[in-house]
């Protein structure tokens, strides 16, 4: 275990690996607080910072924030841009277009299967 702490402290220290976290209670309590006030559960928090829920969950149960996501949680509490920029609503758009394309191809084959019981029956 020493030996993969030292590991990480190298890798961080030149770049590599995980960007150090600094604990920062009254951050993580501010976040609580929005999410209780707005109703927002740990996935609408995450997709809002741009992060995973994975990654909000650590950052809640920790009260630990990496210097690029104090930045962005700050930004939100402010009251600032909500990180929706052209790339985000692009990457949200494909998602919804592959769900639809499943959706659609799932509705193909249960009107493929409709008809066959239907032939079946005549």
């Amino acid at each position: 275990m020493a030996a993969l702490s030292k590991c990480n402290l190298l890798c961080n220290s030149i770049g590599m690996g995980r960007h150090a976290r600094k604990p920062d209670p009254h951050l993580a309590d501010e976040v609580r607080g929005l999410m209780r006030h707005r109703g927002l559960s740990q996935s609408d928090v995450a997709e809002l910072l741009g992060v995973t829920k994975a990654t909000v969950s650590r950052m809640l149960s920790r009260n630990a924030f990496s210097t690029d996501l104090r930045e962005r949680t700050e930004r939100l509490l402010s009251g600032g841009a909500p990180f929706e920029n052209a790339t985000m609503l692009l990457h949200k758009s494909l998602r919804i277009i592959a769900e639809c394309d499943r959706l659609l191809d799932a509705a193909r084959a249960l009107t493929a299967q409709a008809l066959d019981l239907a032939e079946r029956k005549q």
